[in-house]
């Protein structure tokens, strides 16, 4: 039983205190770059892992004057507290590795489908909008070389459908109900949106994250740390696609179109109102678009930190975490 607490313990100081250190520095030194915050929001969920697995190989740990936090007396502080304590701490734990099995697993295994296999053609237009796209990414830098270049395909659907689909061969797709809705300049921004998730690793970068996630399903602070690397993760391709287009406005006016309820009919409007659930989902996603749309007309498109910046907050959060012992 100690030992299970202790590694509970420990998995949620490693979690928590990167993550206080991230939102502190986004306070303190201004807003950080989108980019940036989603690759460190990343280590946040990879290095304690990590960390463990060097821990348990044997490797020496800080010399006790530099140790910042000391887990013994974490643990030993959680087993003098009255049983009924321990107990709504450990619910906390369990609640949260429940949240995680019902919002998180089990939509990520209803994402499979549909594949829309069937649906997908090549379209000329969409090609020739995405080779301009990827001209202009190469030419400030942003090169994504791969062995098998990514394809842009027309989905035949009058849904409103711009993803990134598939983990080790992946597909931008883009519908003819999306199509529909949007002029050239706003597909454009979309294209270009959906491309930054490829050139910043795309799903199989996500996915490994999410496993890792998957490892600390009981912490809540991991829990924090991916919802919040979810939603910054979009406004870093939002910020990239509208500096690369040079058109943040065409980008809000575009995901505005593909969230308007208004092309509804009153019996689908209805059936929304009917049903709590969809309303809250509703509210929800409106939302996060407004704080998308507020990123982007803000004028932060310039933030796209160098990606060296990344790997100083790797270093610095690794030395943190390997100070608590």
């Amino acid at each position: 039983m100690q030992l299970f607490v202790s590694l509970l313990i420990l998995n949620f100081l490693q979690a928590m205190i990167p993550l206080l250190w991230i939102g502190g520095l986004h306070r303190l030194s201004g807003p950080l770059a989108p980019g940036l915050r989603a690759d460190l929001l990343g280590h946040v969920l990879i290095l304690p892992p990590l960390l463990g697995i060097a821990r348990f190989l044997g490797l020496p740990a800080l010399p006790e004057g530099f140790r910042l936090i000391h887990l013994d007396g974490w643990v030993n502080a959680v087993m003098a507290l009255d049983p009924g304590v321990r107990f709504s701490i450990l619910l906390l734990f369990f609640g949260t590795a429940f949240i995680f099995l019902v919002q998180e697993l089990v939509p990520v295994w209803q994402s499979r489908l549909p594949p829309y296999f069937e649906l997908r053609r090549r379209d000329s237009e969409l090609e020739r909008i995405f080779e301009k796209l990827k001209t202009g990414f190469n030419t400030v830098g942003f090169r994504k070389d791969t062995g098998r270049p990514l394809k842009i395909l027309l989905l035949e659907t009058e849904e409103s459908i711009a993803a990134l689909q598939g983990v080790f061969e992946p597909v931008l797709l883009v519908s003819r109900g999306l199509i529909s809705k949007l002029d050239e300049a706003e597909l454009e921004a979309v294209i270009a949106h959906e491309y930054s998730h490829f050139i910043y690793g795309g799903n199989l970068r996500l996915f490994w994250i999410w496993v890792v996630r998957a490892l600390q399903a009981f912490n809540p602070a991991a829990l924090v740390a991916f919802r919040t690397l979810t939603e910054v993760r979009e406004l870093s391709c939002d910020t990239l696609a509208a500096k690369i287009t040079r058109k943040p406005a065409t980008l809000s006016s575009a995901i505005l179109k593909v969230y308007d309820a208004s092309d509804l009919t009153a019996e689908q409007k209805q059936g929304m109102l009917n049903h709590a659930k969809n309303e809250i989902l509703r509210r929800a996603e409106a939302t996060s678009v407004r704080i998308r749309v507020n990123n982007l007309l803000a004028k932060q498109t310039g933030m796209i930190a160098p990606r060296s910046d990344s790997w100083v907050g790797f270093l610095v959060m690794g030395v943190m975490l390997w100070a608590i012992a």
